[in-house]
């Protein structure tokens, strides 16, 4: 097996995001991510290189129903 080393090089950003998505009638679906953007080194023996990472992480998942009152 071929060791390999992920090195943190740089700042990592982080900014949130947020999806709503209807979900059938009188319903919403809300998510939640966290972008993260940075970069590594990948060090394997006699070789090393940078690699620039993004990735999209959902944190949470929610929905919800709108209820409506009948008059009578």
């Amino acid at each position: 097996m071929i060791p390999v080393t992920l090195i943190p090089y740089g700042a990592l950003t982080i900014n949130s995001h947020e999806s709503f998505q209807q979900a059938g009638i009188n319903q919403t679906l809300l998510t939640v991510y966290l972008d993260t953007d940075t970069t590594v080194q990948v060090v394997v023996p006699l070789v090393s290189k940078e690699k620039h990472l993004k990735m999209r992480v959902p944190i949470s998942r929610s929905g919800s129903r709108v209820r409506c009152r009948r008059r009578s």
